[in-house]
């Protein structure tokens, strides 16, 4: 029997098809191909919306904005689909909010709700705009009517946060705005990697409801000034990883809670369930700033457990670190360790008064019938320096339970606001 002899090339040339066929490169869709302009000036939600949809009947892939400055509304990202923004890219939020309404309904810049393996990565720019609706000249202060406080119970009676003690530190007044800039709403195998976000109108990122989400080496730079532009608002996720970020907001930099919001489901779509549980959260290697709270855990909603924070150097800011429960829900297994602290007091109504740390039960309404615990919290190696002092207070019925302080170093200073500003203690 002759056996017939295949020549080299033709033997390479066979592997190198079949090789080429067993790995299918992912579509990638560049915005410019779909008509997008990167011009400043050109409305490109329909353009970018088209190039994300495309990508999605194909069964997913990379949507890319090259470098250019592009203009555009509220954008929807769905499941295996990566947005990258390329260097140079900056994805521009316009400033008019009519751009922002669809069907009657105002939306953020950023949607992705109900989508499994979605990312946003890139070495380019998402610009939230958000000081054009902002009235940047004029800030919100004086005791007011605030209704959080009764300002017979402070020290300075009626003249707790008079303006005539300064208006510097904002907040500014703002006017009708977008939605939170970028939400990812019950998704799962979620990546924000790499890119910068500035300037977001109100939370610029929302996690709700999310399962496996990785954030890593995110620069937040939002207008310190300008009120409720968190930067990570994490509400009912789990397993949940931020890492080598850098987080300038005027509001809380990085929040874990668990707060649903069946409006904000219902207008993508989603699952219109009440709040769940928040579990399997760790941050580190990150530097925070904030006029309201660095790093905030609890607040109300469903229970939040087993959480890790550590390697943080939080600067500037209202408040540090803060645990706390206001309603039935709990807060249990929480670890912070090797951190810097800086803060002091700010002018004008924000949360916060230049503790370093504060562990706090209190109910926020009288028909709270049975206020959840906190119990199990750690905080190790931290040194702080700031105008007030570690804020402990627990309830009659919600003792705080098997609290350590380990290797805490506290240096409080007298600062320009402690008689204007400072607290009752």
């Amino acid at each position: 029997m002759r056996h017939k002899i295949i020549p080299a090339a033709i033997l390479i040339m066979c592997m190198m098809m079949l090789s080429s066929c067993a790995v299918t490169p992912a579509q990638s869709y560049k915005i410019t191909e779909y008509g997008a302009m990167g011009d400043a000036k050109t409305l490109n939600t329909a353009a970018i919306n088209k190039a994300l949809t495309a990508c999605s009947k194909a069964g997913g892939g990379t949507v890319t904005i090259p470098a250019g400055v592009f203009r555009t509304g509220p954008i929807r990202i769905f499941g295996n689909t990566t947005l990258h923004l390329e260097a140079g890219a900056v994805l521009k939020g316009s400033a008019d909010l009519n751009d922002y309404i669809i069907n009657g309904q105002r939306y953020g810049l950023i949607s992705i709700a109900n989508a499994d393996n979605v990312a946003i990565t890139g070495r380019g720019t998402i610009d939230g705009s958000g000081v054009k609706f902002m009235d940047m000249k004029k800030t919100i202060a004086g005791s007011g009517n605030y209704g959080d406080f009764d300002p017979k119970f402070t020290r300075q009676g009626k003249e707790y946060m008079d303006p005539k003690f300064g208006t510097a530190d904002g907040p500014v007044i703002p006017y009708e705005r977008p939605g939170r800039l970028v939400t990812f709403s019950l998704c799962k195998n979620v990546l924000i990697r790499d890119v910068t976000i500035i300037d977001a109108p109100l939370w610029t990122v929302h996690l709700d409801r999310c399962r496996d989400v990785v954030v890593s080496g995110v620069h937040i730079d939002n207008p310190l000034g300008v009120p409720n532009n968190d930067g990570i608002h994490c509400t009912s996720c789990s397993n949940v990883h931020i890492s080598d970020c850098i987080i300038f907001a005027g509001d809380d930099a990085i929040a874990i809670s668990s707060i649903g919001d069946p409006r904000h489901h219902q207008i993508l779509g989603g699952d219109p369930l009440g709040p769940g549980k928040t579990e399997n959260i760790t941050v580190t290697n990150c530097t925070l700033q904030s006029r309201s709270t660095a790093l905030r855990v609890g607040y109300t909603g469903g229970d939040i457990k087993n959480c890790a924070f550590s390697n943080i150097i939080i600067r500037e800011s209202n408040r540090g670190l803060l645990v706390n429960v206001r309603d039935e829900a709990s807060v249990e297994n929480v670890l912070f360790s090797n951190i810097i602290i800086q803060a002091r007091l700010h002018t004008g109504h924000w949360w916060g008064h230049a503790e370093p740390i504060q562990v706090s039960a209190l109910a926020n309404a009288a028909d709270i019938k049975k206020l959840g615990k906190i119990k199990n919290v750690r905080f190790s190696n931290i040194i702080a320096e700031s105008e007030s002092g570690i804020v402990v207070w627990g309830s009659k019925g919600s003792v705080i339970e098997d609290l350590l302080f380990d290797n805490v170093k506290v240096k409080i200073k007298k600062g320009p606001l402690s008689e204007s500003y400072g607290g009752n203690f």
